[in-house]
């Protein structure tokens, strides 16, 4: 969960790279804490298209398995979260770290490509990144309907495993429970339960329960006036020292400094 150290004083990096992707690009895995977004017009067609998300950490897709890429954009999930987007699918993490892909019309995928190009412009300033901001939602908000209205394909018994499991650490608002507790509850022994979650988001149980904690304190940083020692009560942790190396191993820097980060 090891990144580079945010900078300071300098306007927030969101958008890492957009426009055209190299093949080459396509086949590393995503660092954490980037979303890669691709618009692909499917082989031997001229109105279909494919939108592909891939969450942080997973891997992109082979040569055979795409078509060809219009447009692409490597987006933080601090532009989620400052956009006020982080309750839209699938861009929700991490219940929703897994690849995913929809079928849209050429309207639609011509609307995101021009939203993109858009994104691409913006000024790195202050009015710039308010801008930016104001197009990551409304991109992420077209994604998010193209996402509900998707042909669901038959759930794998482990997504049905990945997806209870998520539901289950969510609900417990972060209540350290033991791993093996999850696993029983869901009538399947340790081994089972990590072999599947790492079939669907390539992470453990352990990987998936630290990943939900650091998110929501990167999202009280970011979008609540909370000083730290609460956000440390909130998340369960009993020394705020404890939660300060957490995130800092997690975020890459320290709370109070990603907190300046971030602010636009």
């Amino acid at each position: 969960m090891q990144n580079s150290p945010i900078p300071l004083n300098a306007p927030p990096v969101l958008v890492l790279q957009s426009g055209f992707t190299q093949n080459a690009d396509l086949d590393r895995s995503n660092a954490p804490g980037i979303f890669s977004i691709f618009i692909e017009i499917l082989t031997g067609s001229t109105d279909h298209f494919q939108v592909s998300v891939f969450p942080p950490g997973r891997k992109s897709y082979a040569e055979q398995d795409r078509g060809q890429i219009v447009q692409s954009l490597y987006l933080k999930e601090e532009a989620i979260l400052l956009a006020g987007c982080q309750h839209i699918h699938p861009f929700c993490a991490p219940s929703q770290a897994y690849t995913c892909r929809m079928l849209v019309g050429a309207g639609l995928a011509g609307t995101l490509v021009n939203l993109i190009s858009r994104i691409e412009d913006a000024e790195p300033n202050w009015h710039g990144q308010q801008k930016l901001l104001g197009l990551v939602k409304v991109l992420l908000v077209y994604i998010g309907r193209a996402y509900a209205l998707r042909e669901l394909p038959a759930e794998s018994w482990e997504m049905g495993v990945f997806t209870r499991f998520n539901k289950m650490v969510a609900a417990d608002q972060f209540n350290r429970r033991p791993v093996t507790d999850y696993a029983s509850a869901l009538s399947v022994g340790l081994a089972t339960l990590n072999t599947a979650l790492r079939k669907v988001s390539g992470m453990t149980a352990r990987q998936i329960i630290q990943y939900h904690i650091i998110y929501e304190a990167k999202k009280a940083a970011i979008t609540s006036d909370l000083p730290m020692k609460t956000v440390a009560s909130d998340l369960q942790f009993g020394d705020v020292a404890h939660f300060s190396k957490f995130f800092r191993i997690g975020a890459g820097t320290t709370y109070s400094d990603y907190k300046r980060a971030f602010v636009i």
